[in-house]
């Protein structure tokens, strides 16, 4: 089981390693897609069918199918955005745990908004947008 404690992030360090790596400061998903949108580069999104009536985990699989995470990752939930919380660095083999904890540790569901999954070493992101769609998006 993800020890929850050891993987929050300051906000500042997340935002200072982000910048470094992407060029652009982050705030929330939408900065990535308006980033892409800048420069011409749409985002191609998948369609989840029913998502709100759908696990966690379940979700996290369909997101996971599109590319395997093989590196640490920081992730963005709307509980990052608590006081208590903040971006989470997580390795890949925690990410399952982590999401099925999720809703118990934060009162809320894993993917009850907007969710980034980013990979800073090969810069690449997995998205979920809270209107039910996903995507990868690599090569930012």
């Amino acid at each position: 089981m993800t020890n929850f404690e050891n993987v929050v992030v300051l906000w500042e360090s997340f935002k200072s390693l982000f910048k470094n790596c992407f060029g652009f400061d982050f705030r929330a998903l939408e900065d990535i897609v308006t980033a892409l949108d800048s420069i011409g580069r749409k985002v191609n999104w998948n369609r989840l069918d029913n998502w709100e009536d759908l696990d966690d985990i379940d979700i996290l699989h369909q997101v996971l199918n599109l590319h395997v995470i093989d590196d640490e990752v920081f992730v963005i939930t709307e509980a990052s955005y608590n006081e208590s919380a903040g971006p989470f660095r997580l390795q890949p083999h925690e990410l399952e745990s982590f999401t099925i904890n999720h809703l118990d540790k934060y009162g809320e569901c894993f993917f009850n908004g907007d969710v980034a999954i980013i990979n800073l070493k090969t810069k690449s992101v997995w998205a979920f947008h809270h209107e039910g769609v996903f995507a990868y998006i690599d090569n930012i």
